[in-house]
């Protein structure tokens, strides 16, 4: 059994440039729903200044995404390009059907990052793609 005080993950917070173009696209694409959303105006640690934002959380199954558009400073640099970057590369879902997966995301936005599709036979079958933003998702099938 767990100890209560040990840490949990809450959720993940995702920065980008459109928030309803990812909002859309995560809702669309890998069946988030819409849940709490945030209009801040404020000072915010890390960042200079008084900073307008939109914060919208999306819910699927037990995981939270939080989606972060700034306004105001406006977003900064692109998300990680390949898997050997340091921090955050990639968001994992599993998926019953790969193709029809990778279809779902091109249709709402996103795109199939090439060369990235496991070697036939191999087990699981995985493939990368990337959110209308460029964020890398692994598409892991069941």
């Amino acid at each position: 059994m767990r100890d209560r005080r040990d840490p949990s993950v809450n959720h993940v917070g995702l920065s980008v440039s459109d928030l309803d173009r990812s909002t859309m696209f995560y809702v669309q694409a890998f069946g988030f729903e819409e849940k709490q959303r945030y209009e801040l105006e404020r000072e915010i640690s890390e960042i200079e200044g008084i900073s307008r934002l939109s914060i919208q959380f999306l819910q699927l199954g037990g995981t939270q995404l939080e989606l972060l558009g700034f306004a105001s400073p406006p977003p900064l640099q692109a998300p990680s390009t390949t898997r050997h970057q340091i921090g955050l590369t990639h968001l994992s879902f599993a998926v019953d059907n790969l193709d029809e997966a990778v279809q779902l995301v091109i249709d709402h936005g996103g795109s199939l990052i090439e060369g990235t599709r496991a070697a036939p036979g191999a087990v699981p079958q995985v493939v990368f793609v990337a959110d209308p933003d460029g964020t890398r998702c692994e598409l892991l099938e069941r």
